[in-house]
């Protein structure tokens, strides 16, 4: 019984105060609903499980069409272009560019691939002889690693498929956000869609700010280490730039990776001493990225704790895959703004009452 003064609040579930059917445990229709609603999760998330491929997917066309909704905004202020129109132009200008670049470089690049093509059998042979010197046991885990990467190099077709995939869903987006930001409103309660409108826009704006502030860095990955292979007298500067340029896009593995090929080629040159100057080469480009660089880009750009990145890499790579650890960056950086305007800061804006206090 209520004591005086007191009226119980009744549950907005239903303006008499009763309890929704599916809270009620005590009955067996509510005990019903329950198992259900829980068979019906399960089932979703088996289905998230099966198409989780292409929700990895999904979002590296979202990724995409950021990146078209970036630089399309321009051609939008003449009054005769709308979006689809600009996202053709976009695609047909960056197809012209890289035709471009690809004819002025061709020469050069076709002569350091096969330059590389030539110096990789040796080099591998340079690498597993000093390998023999520490480890003897080494040359079958290479052979082995050898296989692996020769089958791995079977799925390159699913693979350009797949990004070819990833750019038609992005221009698509692109063309039409607003109708796709409106559907998946739509999927929520009405009460709720401000909020996460606004969520979903900040989400966008960061993920935006994330990507410019990624090709600034990249730019001067790449630049730094064709400048430097090139004065070491590596084999294939300009290739090593461009891969260490386009690794930079996968946060503290990237940089990793795209230090093995140059390492390698320097041991098939002569000796440690180029080994060691490509090791701090590397090691020099990466400070001065981490030091200079992202500071300043970070002013502007929500940043990641290295420890997230790490659990997301290790997380995303488990369920998508190869694709799940180049977009892990960016999904994990989305995930964190929403999280941080659907959930931490309204609670951090609700009043707080004194432990002390009575009521």
């Amino acid at each position: 019984m209520a004591s005086k003064g007191v009226t119980e609040r009744p549950q907005p579930d239903d303006p008499a105060g009763r309890r929704p059917l599916w809270r009620d445990g005590r009955t067996v229709s509510g005990f019903s609903v329950r198992v259900l609603i829980v068979l019906g999760l399960v089932a979703v998330f088996f289905l998230l499980w099966y198409v989780r491929h292409a929700l990895a997917l999904l979002f590296g066309g979202i990724v995409v069409a950021t990146i078209l909704d970036t630089l399309v905004r321009p051609f939008l202020r003449v009054s005769f272009i709308n979006r689809a129109i600009g996202v053709g132009i976009v695609l047909l200008l960056i197809v012209l560019a890289l035709g471009l670049a690809i004819f002025f470089t061709a020469t050069d690049l076709t002569r350091q691939f096969a330059s590389l093509s030539e110096g990789w059998p040796t080099a591998i042979n340079s690498v597993q002889s000093w390998l023999d010197q520490f480890f003897p046991n080494a040359r079958l885990s290479m052979g082995a690693m050898m296989d692996e990467a020769t089958a791995y190099t079977t799925g390159l077709v699913n693979a350009l498929a797949g990004v070819l995939l990833v750019v038609i869903t992005g221009a698509f987006l692109a063309a039409q956000p607003r109708e796709y930001a409106e559907g998946a409103l739509r999927l929520a309660p009405p009460k709720r869609r401000p909020p996460l409108a606004f969520a979903l826009e900040r989400a966008g704006r960061g993920l935006k700010a994330w990507l410019w502030g990624k090709a600034i860095s990249m730019a001067v990955v790449a630049v730094l280490t064709g400048l430097g292979t090139w004065w070491l007298g590596l084999p294939a500067p300009l290739l090593l730039g461009i891969i260490a340029g386009l690794s930079e896009f996968v946060p503290l593995i990237g940089p990793i990776v795209s230090a093995i090929p140059a390492i390698i080629l320097a041991i098939s040159m002569d000796g440690s001493g180029t080994v060691l100057w490509t090791i701090v080469l590397y090691i020099v480009v990466q400070q001065v990225e981490s030091n200079i660089i992202l500071p300043i880009i970070h002013q502007k750009i929500a940043s990641l704790p290295p420890a997230l990145l790490m659990f997301s890499f290790v997380g995303m790579g488990t369920v998508f895959g190869p694709a799940g650890i180049v977009i892990a960056a960016p999904f994990t950086l989305t995930i964190y703004i929403l999280v941080q305007a659907l959930w931490v800061e309204p609670i951090e804006e609700e009043p707080r009452t004194d432990i002390g206090e009575t009521t």
